[in-house]
């Protein structure tokens, strides 16, 4: 069994279109069944990687709780949230 990677990307704004030119630029394709509305997606031929496209904040909220490995939001938002994202050992 794979271990799925879960990257959270934002759902809209400004934010978004910066992080789908990452992807972009290092050529990685972004696919989503039903398009662009779509909350979930993948990237072509990299079948263990989940993309969900979320609020900035809640993406905070999910790396805190462990349910995102890997997400992209403001710093902004991650200095409010009282949440504490780091490895607990």
């Amino acid at each position: 069994m794979k271990n799925i990677i879960n990257i959270g990307i934002p759902s809209k704004g400004r934010l978004r279109k910066d992080v789908l030119n990452i992807f972009k630029k290092k050529k990685l394709k972004l696919v989503s069944e039903r398009g662009e509305r779509d909350l979930i997606g993948s990237i072509k031929n990299k079948s263990n990687i989940k993309i969900l496209y979320l609020h900035a904040r809640e993406i905070i909220q999910r790396l805190g709780d462990g349910s995102l490995d890997i997400g992209f939001s403001g710093f902004d938002l991650l200095k409010e949230g009282e949440i504490n994202i780091q490895k607990k050992n």
